[in-house]
């Protein structure tokens, strides 16, 4: 296991555990974790094939395995639920959560929703029904060391996280994606596919680094900000902008 600090319950790579706790045995491991999905697209497809990979491929003896309760959506009628058709999982109306979480003790959650401000609004509703979220991270991922995870992480496959990298509560950090040494991602970030993150960076709390980006060492990247698929970013990027292109420009402002 990575030298490395992670909040809440996680599951890593090939093994399971609960914050604290150690295990050498088939005794000794934690009981099946139980999750509850909050969100039905193709992002929380994404999430539950993660769950599915990290089932499969890891070793019972050594492994606590992860049962999926369900996909929770606010209007399940309205989903194409055809992402999900032999997957062993139901889509659910989400207001039937509250039940559940009062039911299922130790349930967990994860936020799978595309944008960061979505994903906030999640998280703050979970706290509320008293629902702890969990970090998942793919198996093939490469996690460097002194690397801190947040709660309700997902790091999907082929990422690299440098050493002493810092990522926030509840952020995405998606197929093939790069963060730099020491760098620091803000809770409720996405960092899409193929982008890079160099090192000694500050993504803030919300942000978003499109598909196939760059940014470049020591950049602040602002709150709530956006860089476009592709873009190279070689100059600090204020909070709330948009950028795009090489070398990016802003394209629009909330400030």
């Amino acid at each position: 296991m990575f030298q490395s600090t992670v909040a809440s319950a996680a599951i890593v790579g090939s093994a399971a555990y609960l914050a604290g706790y150690a295990h050498t045995a088939a005794t000794d491991r934690p009981p099946m974790l139980q999750v509850a999905l909050i969100g039905a697209s193709g992002h929380a497809s994404d999430v539950l094939s993660l769950i599915e990979s990290l089932n499969r491929d890891a070793p019972a003896e050594h492994y606590s395995h992860c049962r999926v309760v369900g996909l929770f959506h606010s209007d399940p009628a309205s989903m194409d639920s055809r992402r999900f058709e032999d997957r062993d999982v139901e889509v659910l109306a989400l207001d039937t959560l509250v039940g559940l979480a009062a039911e299922m003790t130790g349930l967990r959650y994860i936020a799978c929703v595309g944008y960061p401000s979505d994903r906030q609004d999640v998280a703050q509703s979970a706290a509320v029904v008293g629902l702890e979220p969990l970090t998942v991270v793919h198996r093939t991922a490469a996690i460097g060391t002194n690397v801190t995870l947040g709660t309700g992480v997902v790091i999907l496959a082929q990422t690299s996280i440098s050493p002493v990298a810092s990522i926030g509560d509840h952020s995405y950090i998606s197929h093939g994606a790069l963060v730099g040494h020491d760098t620091i991602i803000g809770a409720y970030s996405s960092l899409m596919p193929g982008c890079s993150v160099s090192g000694d960076c500050i993504v803030g709390p919300g942000s978003t680094i499109g598909s196939n980006a760059t940014v470049l060492e020591k950049i602040e990247i602002g709150a709530g900000a956006t860089v476009g698929a592709g873009a190279v970013v070689t100059r600090n990027v204020a909070a709330g902008d948009t950028v795009v292109g090489a070398p990016a420009k802003v394209v629009s402002s909330r400030r």
